[in-house]
């Protein structure tokens, strides 16, 4: 006998609440300290109500970005307190010394969201861009997976994604769950797709000379019930992390949403992720978030 399974709204999942728009405003720009081989800028922007906006990191002098991170102030459970969702984040246009991050303010206070740029001298690298048209996914939340590939005698030093919805409101619902080399030189971007048609999803490498980097993971289990955690992925004494990426987990049926709120290089052989997993009626169980740091 075949059982029947029951999936529990979207809402049960991200509850909110929505009133007033809040108007936007600036944020800070400032240049960081030195992480390793790296120079730190970082950028904060808070957004209106219902609207996209974008904070933007700039390598100084003839330093290139080669990787990026980004920070939002979203929390649990939803409706809480800040509710922001992102849509991209990558090198701004063809700038490769800018690495923008966008998103999406869906809580009546608006939203904020941090871009941090990881630069450093050298060749600049290129910037490759794959988009793909991904299908709703299906009941049981299996992932949607679009990759990049760099051209011959290049690898991946970095990477991002573009997923930005058609319509205001949809955001948190094509969420980003993972970013992480699969080669030397393939990059892989994976969503959710809750939205419930296809949406255009862009994965983003940076690609450069060096060595394969030594893959390092950390993870943690989230609290079934409004939890978060932060996790970080250390590199062996003597490395530096060059880059990261990161996973979170998602499956509806049985309540699981480690949803990933932010992800950055937090010393020179650390990268570190924070995640939340709201409140779903009847959850009890936990969900996994991982730290991907890729070290030489």
């Amino acid at each position: 006998m075949t059982k029947s399974r029951t999936v529990r709204p979207r809402s049960w999942i991200r509850a909110f609440c929505l009133f007033a728009v809040a108007p936007a405003a600036l944020g800070s720009i400032g240049l960081g300290a030195a992480l390793g081989a790296f120079t730190e800028d970082k950028d904060t922007r808070v957004i209106a109500y219902n609207t996209y906006g974008d904070a933007t990191a700039r390598c100084p002098g003839d330093k290139h970005v080669n990787f990026g991170g980004f920070k939002l102030d979203t929390q649990v459970p939803f409706g809480s307190g800040g509710y922001t969702w992102p849509a991209s984040m990558a090198p701004k246009g063809s700038d490769t010394d800018k690495w923008s991050v966008a998103a999406e303010a869906s809580s009546a206070n608006g939203g904020k969201v941090t871009s941090f740029a990881y630069c450093k001298g050298g060749s600049e690298p290129k910037v490759v861009r794959h988009k793909q048209i991904v299908l709703p996914s299906a009941a049981n939340d299996e992932f949607r997976n679009v990759k990049v590939s760099c051209p011959a005698g290049k690898h991946v030093i970095g990477g991002g994604w573009a997923a930005q919805t058609s319509t205001l409101s949809t955001q948190r619902y094509l969420e980003i769950m993972g970013l992480k080399r699969t080669s030397d030189d393939t990059w892989q971007v994976s969503v959710e797709n809750a939205t419930g048609v296809q949406q255009g999803v862009t994965a983003i490498a940076l690609c450069g000379k060096g060595s394969a980097p030594k893959t390092v993971t950390a993870t943690e289990n989230l609290p079934a019930l409004n939890g978060s955690k932060t996790v970080t992925a250390t590199c062996p004494t003597g490395k530096e992390a060059v880059f990261g990426g990161f996973k979170g987990d998602y499956d509806s049926l049985s309540g699981r949403n480690a949803f990933i709120f932010s992800f950055y290089l937090s010393s020179k052989r650390e990268i570190t992720v924070h995640g939340g997993q709201n409140s779903v009626a009847g959850n009890h169980a936990a969900s996994k978030l991982q730290a991907i740091a890729y070290c030489r």
